[in-house]
C-alpha cells in the first residue's frame, strides 16, 4: 500500500492511505531539542546590514570540514564477523532527518554484527544523535554525556551482568572498562575535535556523512585494529584512542542503506534529500549537513 508524502527537511512524512502527495521541501531549519516540534516565529524585518555579504560562506565551513583528516578512508571493517553480537543503545534528539538518521545508524551497525538493546546498563556502544540548532539542544547532550560518564566505570553487579551475558549467548569478549561514547550529527559536525577533548566524555564523533564508518571507528577505539590506533586521537582513560570522522560529502544520501525500522508502526519518515544550499543567517544547517542532494527516484520508491 502506498502512502501519504509529505515532505519537510528533505524527510518526507509517510503515513499509510492510498495516495501519494508529494510536498515540496520547506525549511530544514526547524531543527530543535527534540523528535517533534514546531519552527520558531518569523522574526520581524530587519535593515540589511551592508557588510554581511564580507561573511564566510559556505565553501568556508566545508574546507574547514575537510581539512580535518578522518581517523581512516575505509567505511567497513574487515572481519566484521568476528564483532561478535555486541549491545548498541541510541538516542536520538532533534528534527525528523535525525529520526531517519538513526535508522539508517542501527541499519548499518546490525549488518556489521551488532545489537540493538533499550538497556543502557547492558549496552557495549552508547552513541547519542545531536542536534545544534539551539543553544538549549546542546545543553542537553552535555548533560547526558557527563551521566554517561558515570556508566563508564561500571558497577561490579553490571560487569557480572554483562559477563553473563556474553557466556550464554556466544558474544565476543570486550573490554572491562565500560561502553563506548560516540556523538553523532549536528553537534558532531559543529564542534569535530573538542568533543573529544571535553574531559574524556565522548571516545567517537560522526557527523552526518560518516555512519557507514562506523562499525571501523568502533574497533578503533576498542583497539580491535592494530596499527589504526597511530592516526586515532589519544588521551582517553577507558579506550586506547578517541576516533572521529566528521567529512562531509557532495553525493552521501545511503540511498541503499534499508533503515531499521519497527515494523508495528503506522508511519515512517523517508530521506529523499539531505544538506541544504541556502544560506539563512539563523540557520546552521548548510555547515553541519553539507551541499543539497537528492536521492534517486528510484530507491525512494522502493524504500
Amino acid at each position: 500500500m502506498l502512502g501519504r508524502l509529505y515532505s519537510s527537511g528533505g524527510v518526507s512524512f509517510l503515513s499509510r492511505t492510498r495516495h501519494v502527495a508529494v510536498g515540496s521541501f520547506s525549511s530544514l531549519c526547524t531543527l530543535s531539542n527534540s523528535a517533534t516540534h514546531t519552527s520558531p516565529g518569523a522574526s520581524s524585518p530587519r535593515k540589511k546590514n551592508a557588510n554581511l555579504h564580507e561573511g564566510p560562506g559556505i565553501d568556508h565551513f566545508l574546507r574547514a570540514a575537510n581539512s580535518i583528516e578522518a581517523t581512516s578512508a575505509r567505511t567497513a571493517v574487515e572481519g566484521a564477523s568476528s564483532l561478535g553480537r555486541r549491545q548498541v543503545y541510541l538516542e536520538t534528539y532533534g528534527c525528523q532527518m535525525n529520526v531517519n538518521d538513526s535508522e539508517v545508524v542501527l541499519s548499518v551497525l546490525q549488518n556489521n554484527g551488532y545489537g540493538r538493546t533499550e538497556d543502557i546498563q547492558s549496552a557495549d556502544v552508547i552513541l547519542v544523535n545531536t542536534c545544534a540548532i539551539r543553544e538549549n539542544a546542546e545543553s542537553k547532550i552535555w548533560h547526558r554525556l557527563n551521566y554517561f560518564r558515570s556508566i563508564k566505570k561500571p558497577s561490579h553487579r553490571s560487569l557480572s551482568k554483562r559477563a553473563r551475558r556474553q557466556a550464554t549467548s556466544g558474544e565476543a569478549p570486550r573490554r572491562s572498562k565500560g561502553p563506548v561514547v560516540g556523538v553523532l550529527g549536528c553537534m558532531a559536525e559543529r564542534l569535530k575535535h573538542k568533543l573529544l577533548e571535553s574531559d574524556k566524555l565522548v571516545d567517537i564523533v560522526a557527523g552526518p556523512d560518516s555512519y557507514r564508518d562506523l562499525p571501523r571507528l568502533i574497533s578503533i577505539v576498542d583497539g580491535e585494529l592494530e596499527g589504526e590506533a597511530d592516526g586515532a586521537w589519544r588521551g582517553h582513560d577507558n579506550t586506547q584512542a578517541g576516533a572521529i570522522n566528521v567529512q562531509l560529502t557532495a553525493d552521501e544520501t545511503y540511498a541503499d542503506i534499508t533503515p531499521v525500522r519497527d515494523a508495528s508502526a503506522i508511519s515512517a519518515y523517508v530521506s529523499i534529500m539531505r544538506g541544504c544550499n541556502n544560506m539563512c543567517a539563523f540557520c546552521i544547517v548548510p555547515f553541519t549537513r553539507g551541499r543539497e542532494r537528492s536521492r534517486p527516484i528510484s530507491s525512494i520508491v522502493d524504500e
